[in-house]
């Protein structure tokens, strides 16, 4: 039995794996709410991480039925480890209130990148403007017994079966 010399067995080297980006995103739901004729809803916020090991350039998308959603901000370009916030907003403006949600959805891609595309949905619930109040009182009696009370200043209470009202 013949042996080859050791130096004529190279082993096969293992290959160095090619750094890849990891594409994170803090949410996965956003929701807001509105009542018709309110002003629109605080944007809110969304991050994007790069949780891998290369660069990660990435674009958001908004799509919604009627254009009230949109999405702005952030760096398009993260380095490893790095995060970037987006700022989500909804316009209420031509839309009607309603008994379903309006919904919505952010895209997040990253060619490439691991964890590829990221989907944030995105509600609305815009409900009826509220029944506004509104009485006169011609006058207001207040009585004391107690002649060193000071009627400068009192909070005024008017309570209906299920409702407290109070005046300033």
């Amino acid at each position: 039995m013949s042996r080859l010399p050791l130096a004529l067995i190279t082993p096969t080297p293992t290959p160095t794996p090619t750094p890849q980006a990891e594409l994170s995103v803090s949410d996965t739901l956003l929701q807001f709410s509105a009542a018709e004729g309110d002003p629109n809803p605080t944007p809110q916020s969304l991050s994007i991480t790069n949780i891998g090991a290369a660069d990660l350039n990435w674009t958001a998308t908004a799509t919604s039925n009627g254009n009230w959603l949109s999405v702005s901000g952030g760096s398009p370009s993260l380095k490893p480890q790095q995060t970037t916030e987006l700022m989500v907003s909804v316009n209420i403006s031509g839309l009607s209130a309603s008994n379903t949600l309006y919904e919505g959805v952010i895209t997040i891609s990253a060619p490439n990148a691991k964890g590829s595309p990221k989907n944030v949905r995105v509600t609305l619930l815009l409900i009826n403007a509220p029944d506004k109040l509104e009485f006169v009182i011609d006058s207001i009696r207040v009585n004391s017994m107690n002649p060193e009370d000071d009627f400068n200043s009192f909070d005024f209470v008017i309570f209906d079966s299920d409702v407290r009202y109070q005046l300033v």
